[in-house]
């Protein structure tokens, strides 16, 4: 053991001995940056401190333990951290983990709490289109045959006898045909800002029972093909644009975070994964 004065404790000497300092490792350093850096809009602080300092010190251990096997420190980081996985992966997994457990409740653990939330917003759009589907049907406007040069369609008919198709250009026709082309922008926005990781496979899971059920109801409703029709739309339109707004929206959420985002303290808890 090496001479120490005598005015350092006893107590000081075996913490220097305990903490083994070294100098800084930059190449883990920027991985522990880019795994803090998706956690921060979503995550409390003393929570993301916690899981990066547990992830620093099974990382330096591990690093340590191929220096011992005789690689020089960056390579033996760089073994460690492909061991370990990559950052933006173990970053998404716990974010999903903590994002479950957050509030559990019976109903979370059975179906999933980003499930609950994209059925949510998509339920609630197709809820508000039924509703103004229901006000076209009961609320009919008088505007929606105005034909231009103030010309009634009896007019139009003797003037030009072959059958004409008057367009519907009323607020409502225009609110019922635009409404589903632009809400599953708006609800996988919505789901994706909610949701920290995963949220396309959460719109996934959401959209079908409520497609099943649209089909369902088609089915019922022929020889009347209109609701096979929409069952259809949205499997080929809704579906997809939905997953992948949802993804996009969450992949933004999860970028904004600050310049410095990493802990330096150990944690006492369990590591995320085995070294």
């Amino acid at each position: 053991m090496n001479k120490r004065p005598n005015a350092l404790s006893a107590e000081a000497f075996l913490l220097e001995e305990l903490l083994d300092v070294q100098e800084p490792n930059p190449v883990l350093e920027d991985f522990l940056q880019r795994l803090g850096a998706p956690l921060v809009r979503f995550v409390p602080y003393e929570e993301r401190l916690d899981f990066l300092a547990q992830t620093r010190v099974h990382l330096e251990q591990s690093v340590r333990t191929y220096e011992e096997a005789g690689l020089a420190r960056e390579a033996a980081t760089r073994q460690a951290l492909q061991r370990y996985g990559q950052a933006e992966e173990i970053a998404e997994e716990y974010l999903l983990t903590w994002y479950e457990n957050e509030s559990p409740t019976p109903l979370t653990k059975r179906v999933g709490r980003a499930n609950l939330v994209a059925y949510g917003c998509f339920q609630t759009a197709l809820v508000l289109y039924f509703v103004i589907l229901q006000t076209r049907l009961f609320l009919p406007q008088a505007t929606g045959y105005r034909i231009p040069w103030n010309l009634s369609p009896a007019e139009i008919r003797r003037l030009w006898p072959e059958p004409l198709p008057f367009p519907d250009l009323s607020l409502g026709f225009l609110v019922g045909v635009g409404y589903p082309l632009v809400a599953p922008w708006i609800a996988g926005w919505i789901a994706g800002r909610m949701i920290p990781a995963r949220a396309a496979r959460a719109v996934y899971h959401a959209m079908m029972p409520l497609l099943l059920l649209t089909f369902i109801v088609g089915a019922l409703l022929l020889p009347n093909t209109e609701g096979l029709l929409f069952a259809l739309f949205q499997v080929v339109y809704c579906l997809p644009v939905g997953m992948g707004i949802a993804h996009l929206s969450s992949l933004a959420a999860r970028r904004k975070a600050p310049a410095r985002v990493s802990g330096g303290t150990a944690g006492t808890h369990p590591p995320m994964r085995n070294l």
